[in-house]
């Protein structure tokens, strides 16, 4: 008989939570003890972690589920090491990614593996990952960040989270699945569940059990440490629960457990079976990605697990904000100029506002950008002049003078003079040349001084 969640939850809050450093062989996770952590810094999160559970209660079936479209999350790896080895390939960070895609869409190989037991129920969980093509800044990325740390290594205390500390800052979690990649020692990897500190949500895994190629090393080296691990920062607890037959995992398709697997190959089916539930008692599923078994005899997530991941994007939820992310959008094209005239002091009343012409005012400058036949300056550029950002549309001239839109001490306007060539004017409470970048469309071009 599956427990309520809300006696899960009172359970765990009162349960020791520990995953303790095991041999090398049986798979290591810091969650459940790094969570416990978490709530006794901050008993805030008690209350968080209730609310998200409670917004669960309201969508307790996919058919009602708010959002039914395929979901996104933009990624970004921060790869942090001290020996060479640990600065991981592009190739093994891809390689990842894809273990992710396939895992969590059902297109995993090994889903042929799955017993006839627990077909009914495996799910294609309808969320993908994508490595951040735009940082935070809006600016191209590879969504690969590396750095070099005077730390050995790292445990489940976050340290690996910020520069200040050895590691790297998260980048918006509210935008961005943060994965943090090093050594850390017997640890495979640990994850923060929704409603933890913002500054520092995201996976941490070790190098050695990240991705299919490189540095992995067996048992843990198909990428199912990481699979495990996002299961977990999309609100999933083990498949036992973290207890004995009296704790389960909240979900009510997964078999009750009482304890991990430690399966591996021929991955042989039944294996251990921890509870007896009585008619239709089924063994225990160490194919489970929630489970401790090694990668190769790992392959799905049950409907079950499926809404309470996809619950966290519900409106107002914890993983929501990531619908909005533009993590993942399209790399700007740079805008070609054919050619252009340097910005130049001193230029007054060339098309400036004749009421701002003062003789020898060195707070104007003046620009022609000449753009191709097929470009268009238009309503909605945005130009930033040294790092300031203003919104300009094209503004009325008498005869030859190009009149001021309001907008203060930062003032630009701009007219088409001729096919593809456009004055802009600007005027400034300073008489230092300022940098100068032009946006349209989402296309970023630093335009040379």
């Amino acid at each position: 008989m599956k427990h309520p969640v809300n006696n899960y939850l009172l359970l765990l809050l009162i349960s020791i939570l520990f995953c303790d450093l095991l041999p090398a062989q049986q798979r290591t996770c810091g969650t459940m003890d790094y969570m416990k952590n978490q709530m006794e810094e901050d008993p805030e999160i008690i209350n968080r972690r209730a609310e998200i559970e409670a917004k669960l209660q309201g969508n307790r079936s996919s058919s009602s589920r708010s959002n039914n479209s395929v979901i996104t999350i933009p990624t970004v790896v921060h790869i942090v090491y001290n020996e060479a080895s640990e600065n991981i390939s592009d190739a093994q960070i891809l390689s990842q990614i894809a273990v992710l895609n396939q895992d969590f869409r059902r297109l995993n190989a090994d889903a042929t593996n799955t017993p006839a037991d627990f077909l009914p129920v495996a799910a294609d969980i309808e969320i993908e990952f994508c490595l951040a093509t735009l940082d935070p800044n809006g600016n191209p990325t590879t969504g690969i960040t590396r750095t070099v740390t005077d730390q050995l290594s790292f445990g489940a205390n976050d340290l690996i989270k910020t520069n200040q500390t050895g590691g790297k800052d998260a980048w918006d979690t509210r935008s961005y699945l943060n994965i943090w990649v090093s050594d850390l020692g017997l640890l495979l990897g640990y994850a923060q569940l929704p409603g933890g500190n913002i500054s520092t949500d995201g996976i941490v895994i070790d190098h050695r059990s990240f991705g299919t190629v490189g540095t992995v090393v067996p048992p843990f080296h198909l990428g199912r440490t990481t699979t495990h691990e996002v299961g977990h920062w999309l609100n999933l607890f083990h498949i036992w629960g973290d207890g004995a037959c009296s704790l389960d995992d909240a979900v009510s398709d997964t078999p009750l457990a009482g304890a991990s697997s430690n399966v591996g190959a021929p991955c042989s089916h039944p294996d251990q079976n921890t509870c007896d539930e009585g008619v239709g008692d089924l063994p225990d599923m160490f194919q489970n990605y929630m489970d401790y078994s090694h990668d190769v005899c790992m392959n799905l997530f049950t409907q079950g697990q499926k809404i309470r991941m996809r619950s966290l994007f519900d409106p107002g939820n914890a993983r929501s904000s990531l619908l909005q992310s533009n993590g993942c959008g399209t790399i700007p094209t740079d805008l070609v100029f054919a050619s252009m005239d340097q910005l130049s002091f001193s230029d007054p009343c060339h098309c400036a506002d004749p009421n701002n012409c003062e003789v020898n005012n060195t707070y104007y400058f003046h620009d022609v950008l000449r753009i191709p036949s097929t470009g268009s300056l238009t309503a909605g550029l945005d130009i930033r002049v040294a790092n300031a950002s203003n919104f300009f549309v094209e503004v009325p001239c008498l005869g030859s003078t190009l009149k001021s839109p309001s907008f203060g001490e930062n003032g630009t306007a701009f007219k088409e003079v001729s096919a593809g060539v456009y004055e802009l004017e600007f005027w400034r409470s300073t008489g230092v040349l300022p940098s100068l970048t032009v946006l349209e469309s989402g296309a970023l071009t630093t335009v040379p001084s």
